[in-house]
């Protein structure tokens, strides 16, 4: 049996083995941020989430201001994403 064919299965049963102990220990997401006992999911009139509004909250009582829609200019890339997403905010990100 030729060197690449032993490394060959040498690699997927590394590969197995990381599966099956994924499968065996089981996957346990990230603990709770504080404050994040409401659903991160609710969303409010504002459009954001309550963190959202927390976050957002924070920065007004900072005294600086969100940006908004108005604020972004009028472009060929703008139009492009307001006609693929539909409800297209420019200044809003939201990751997971």
């Amino acid at each position: 049996m030729s060197g690449s064919r032993i490394l060959g299965r040498l690699v997927v049963a590394a590969f197995a083995a990381f599966g099956l102990g994924l499968v065996l220990v089981g996957r346990t997401g990230p603990a709770p941020a504080p404050g994040a006992a409401e659903s991160p999911r609710r969303i409010s009139e504002s459009g954001r989430t309550p963190l959202e509004d927390e976050a957002v909250s924070g920065a007004l009582a900072a005294g600086l201001r969100p940006a908004t829609d108005e604020d972004a200019d009028e472009s060929e890339a703008r139009g492009e994403l307001r006609d693929l997403y539909g409800d297209y905010r420019p200044y809003f990100v939201r990751g997971d």
